[in-house]
């Protein structure tokens, strides 16, 4: 993403400055050590598409426009009097990050971030210091005492648990077992197991986060509406599994995993699954969307 790029790059040119500012100084995903791969992410030859960049970033301006207020200091000076589509639009249309020889010359070359007029440099400029502040406020009051928390909290668990306790992921394949159920909310309302596509229409409006593409909207009477859209299981899962494919007990694949409910927040400590439980995309919904809204047949042929 060019949005990326702007990131990378923001950080006044990783490998020119790097011998004028030591490690410690730097955001840690631009130390010397993460310089190989940051750079091979940054001058990909990979294309860029500015349509898509700029409905990302207008869609991004617009979720902070409705969080903080359109009046909001930093809001404000990405707007600059536009509406959301506007400056995102303005941005977009007036960057070069989509050339990887533009980004080389700009990581290259002393001083080009600074006095470079590109847009997507703008809004970097723009966002570069209440960012910075929010990521230093979270990173000292927020992850610091979570991380000494969980260290904590694993010891007490070992005390207790002793060798029983399975270990943590160490980035190795890890099974999470689990079964397809569903709960009672905080209030005692039942809530199913599964949701089906039926259930996704009544809600549709124009605003967010109900806005259903109009590709959807056409394509409803050709859809079986009883199949199943979503299903929420007992497995412990936690952030970073999400697209994790879901098998039934034959190894089939019968869905994606990609959320969580509220009740599951706990299970980064404790696992338990009297409410708390993974949320999952039925495969048979993806079936139903490849082939009856995006009509991708042959897509469909290769994954069946």
């Amino acid at each position: 993403m060019i949005g990326g790029s702007t990131e990378i790059l923001g950080d006044h040119q990783a490998r020119h400055d790097l011998p004028k500012k030591p490690d410690a100084g730097r955001l840690r995903e631009f130390r010397s050590a993460a310089l190989p791969s940051l750079e091979q992410n940054l001058f990909s030859e990979a294309p860029l598409y500015l349509d898509l960049e700029e409905a990302l970033l207008a869609n991004y301006l617009r979720f902070l426009a409705g969080k903080l207020g359109s009046g909001h200091a930093v809001v404000a000076a990405l707007l600059d009097g536009r509406t959301p589509e506007e400056a995102a639009k303005r941005y977009v249309s007036t960057t070069k990050l989509n050339d990887p020889a533009e980004r080389k010359r700009l990581a290259k070359e002393a001083g080009a971030m600074e006095s470079s007029s590109d847009g997507m440099i703008e809004f970097a400029r723009k966002m570069d210091p209440a960012a910075r502040a929010l990521r230093k406020r979270y990173e000292d009051e927020v992850e610091s005492v979570v991380t000494r928390a969980a260290a904590e909290i694993a010891k007490a668990r070992f005390k207790i648990y002793g060798a029983s306790e399975y270990p943590d992921a160490t980035f190795t394949l890890r099974l999470a077992y689990g079964s397809v159920r569903g709960y009672k909310d905080e209030n005692g309302n039942a809530v199913p197991f599964r949701t089906t596509l039926a259930g996704l229409f009544p809600k549709a409006r124009n605003e967010e986060p109900y806005i259903l593409p109009e590709s959807w909207l056409k394509a409803k009477p050709k859809l079986n509406l009883k199949t199943p859209f979503n299903f929420v299981a007992t497995a412990d899962t936690h952030g970073g599994n999400s697209g994790s494919a879901t098998l039934n007990t034959k190894g089939e694949v019968v869905g994606i995993l990609f959320d969580g409910n509220l009740e599951s927040l706990p299970k980064r400590f404790i696992y338990s699954d009297t409410t708390a439980r993974s949320v999952h995309v039925s495969i048979e919904s993806v079936w139903e969307a490849l082939e009856k809204i995006y009509g991708a047949k042959e897509l469909l042929k290769e994954l069946r």
